[in-house]
């Protein structure tokens, strides 16, 4: 006589428990009822489904820094589903920058080092750190904010960037979160962020220094939007030369700039130590050859990576100004192993194109399918290789992120297709590189004897970049 299928545990239900521990109960139950076969391949079904809605759903949790919406997600954060699904470090939270720029309410009174007096008698900063305890597999929080406008009366002023981030700097000392990554706007209607790692038990913030100065101690990472009449640009320019652990760094520039930002030009010229910049990414504006070799190369000697994107070179025969710096480049920076460069430009339409290169007899190019490049060669020497070209937007997969490091990492893996077609000799004014240290000065002499000047009438196609501190789609 076979042994009787064992009984059901009794598993309580609650909102954390549905519907996963419930199609498990039934799963492991019916699995002893063969008569019952169906039903079960059915909830198994189910279940695997309902955990693949789950992880998209909870793989990404956003909130704001208000007392309601942080007690929600202080809730939330008890279901075990949350705590196993909120892996990728999606969760962002919104912080109001009118509120934050003004002097904060009672209870939120800060030192003469800008630290909070008394953050553990603080609802807010206590419910974030206990999430925080709570969801240990997020490895990235980002802070959202706008820094808006000011309400004095009836009375709308500029908020203050320098106290809206400081502000936020407070807090994040206050739960002990390492700064990862700033976003500054050049708008005070455009969203920017700070990302952290929430992990607890850091020990980056020193209190016995001022709050800007501790957290200039670990962050990664700072991306500068510029606009004309922008504010705190001295405090902006402090802040980076304070950062000395600063690893990338990204300056961008609207397009409706005419010349050279000052901000720039006090970069370039200030007797301050650069910090150890590896990554540089410039996106827009207007430069002479020179101030762009005096910007780069603050960064010379640490640089790895350089990606270009609508830059333009306002002096010089055409061709000449972006030949000479391109041959800087290889020159001058000994330990780069990757570029991009998109839509290097000259005034009136005119932009450089490395059309010719494919006729080159040492390179055997192959076309990329469904990548965010066109095509992809392999250097003679095998030290890296070279892509081109942007592909329209409706071939490609959407989710493809734009990115050096992952396109690589992907072709590796074989995740794009190639054809061994021959490209088509069409105008190309995107490149990218990666490979060893030798590489980039192979890749670069190989674009610098196909770099020809172009002159287009129609847009053209880029994309733009951006520090990266775990947001990356993998």
């Amino acid at each position: 006589m076979s042994d009787p299928a064992p009984q059901p545990v009794n598993v309580p239900v609650t909102l954390s428990t549905v519907p996963l521990e419930i199609f498990r109960h039934i799963t492991s139950y019916l699995e002893y009822d063969e008569t019952m076969f169906s039903l079960r391949l059915v909830c198994r079904v189910l279940y695997y489904r309902m955990m693949d809605k789950m992880e998209l759903w909870f793989s990404h949790v956003s909130t704001s820094f208000s007392r309601r919406e942080l007690h929600h997600t202080l809730k939330g954060a008890e279901f075990p589903i949350l705590r196993t699904l909120a892996k990728i470090g999606g969760m962002s939270m919104t912080f109001a920058g009118w509120e934050l720029a003004s002097p904060l309410r009672r209870g939120w009174e800060r030192d003469e080092l800008g630290y909070l007096v008394n953050p553990e008698k603080i609802y807010r900063i206590c419910a974030l750190k206990d999430i925080f305890t709570k969801l240990v597999n997020i490895k990235t929080f980002r802070l959202q904010y706008i820094v808006d406008h000011d309400y004095k009366g009836n009375q709308r002023e500029k908020a203050s960037l320098q106290r809206t981030i400081g502000s936020i700097l407070a807090i994040c000392a206050a739960i002990q979160a390492r700064v990862k990554g700033i976003w500054i706007p050049g708008s005070y209607t455009h969203f920017a962020y700070i990302d952290i790692d929430p992990a607890q038990g850091h020990e980056q913030w020193d209190k016995s220094i001022p709050l800007l100065d501790a957290m200039c101690g670990h962050l990664q990472a700072l991306e500068i939007n510029f606009e004309d009449g922008m504010a705190d640009l001295e405090w902006i320019e402090m802040l980076l030369t304070k950062c000395q652990t600063l690893e990338q760094l990204s300056l961008k520039f609207y397009d409706s700039m005419t010349s050279l930002h000052p901000f720039i030009r006090h970069i370039s010229a200030t007797s301050v130590n650069p910090p150890p910049v590896q990554s540089l990414f410039l996106e827009g504006g207007i430069f002479t050859q020179d101030e762009l070799v005096g910007l780069v190369g603050r960064f010379k000697n640490t640089l790895r990576s350089i990606e270009l994107v609508n830059i333009t070179i306002s002096e010089g025969t055409e061709r000449a100004g972006w030949t000479s710096f391109i041959d800087w480049l290889q020159k001058n920076t000994p330990n780069l192993e990757k570029f991009t460069f998109q839509a290097l430009q000259y005034s009136s339409h005119h932009v450089v194109c490395f059309d010719s290169i494919f006729n080159d007899p040492q390179l055997s190019f192959k076309r990329l399918i469904r990548a965010p490049w066109e095509s992809y060669a392999r250097l003679p020497s095998g030290n890296g290789a070279l892509v081109f070209g942007i592909p329209d937007f409706y071939e490609i997969d959407t989710s493809v992120y734009f990115d050096i490091d992952v396109f690589f990492t992907k072709l590796g893996r074989g995740v794009y297709g190639l054809d061994s077609k021959p490209c088509k000799n069409s105008l190309v004014y995107t490149v990218g590189f990666e490979g060893s240290k030798v590489g980039p000065k192979e890749a670069l002499g190989l674009l610098l004897g196909a770099a020809a000047v172009e002159k287009v009438d129609t847009s053209l196609e880029t994309n733009s970049t951006s520090i990266k501190v775990g947001w990356e789609f993998s």
